[in-house]
């Protein structure tokens, strides 16, 4: 009898990171969620590279692109909005299905309240 074959699934390695604020006025809770190589999709659906489930984030609420170590995020026509931070007080909303830079330190809102920040992993 031959012997089975076992196939191992492809592992993905991510060189960078969200880093998720959960709560909008504690900003020393944090989540670390990895951004892959190609497309990410961030929402509340099951099926987004990214999940956050709260109330305010739509089911595709935005998308990180990667290509090597370029990024770009882009909002995906949701009700709340995407927002970049220009400083530290205030804060730009992006406009509608237009692809930005985002570059590592950089942080962006998801809904006006919830804080994103892309990092190189250590």
């Amino acid at each position: 009898m031959p012997k089975p074959t076992v196939k191992l699934a492809k592992v993905r390695t991510a060189d960078y990171r969200l880093a998720l604020y959960p709560d909008e006025k504690d900003h020393t809770t944090v989540c670390y969620l990895p951004v892959y190589e190609g497309e990410n999709i961030i929402g509340s659906a099951e099926n987004c590279h990214i999940q956050i489930c709260y109330p305010e984030i739509s089911e595709k609420h935005a998308k990180i692109i990667q290509e090597n170590t370029e990024h770009t995020i882009e909002d995906l026509e949701n009700s709340q909005g995407l927002y970049i931070e220009i400083s530290n007080s205030y804060r730009q909303q992006m406009k509608k299905s237009l692809k930005y830079k985002f570059y590592p330190g950089t942080s962006c809102y998801l809904a006006n309240k919830y804080k994103i920040r892309l990092e190189k992993i250590p």
